[in-house]
């Protein structure tokens, strides 16, 4: 936490700033989590096509 304080100074107490700041993180995680689920289906796809031949 201090080292966040250190980085970030006031704009910690400054809810504009801390708006700010929780858009970026959250659309950041977003992405991330996008990417992920873009890569899984078509990692998958092949596996579910297996299930449907062998049934």
């Amino acid at each position: 936490m201090r080292r966040l304080e250190e980085i970030l100074g006031d704009r910690l107490t400054d809810p504009d700033a801390r708006f700010a700041i929780e858009v970026v993180l959250r659309a950041m995680w977003l992405r991330d989590h996008a990417a992920v689920e873009k890569r899984a289906p078509a990692d998958n796809q092949g596996t579910s096509d297996r299930r449907l031949i062998s049934n």
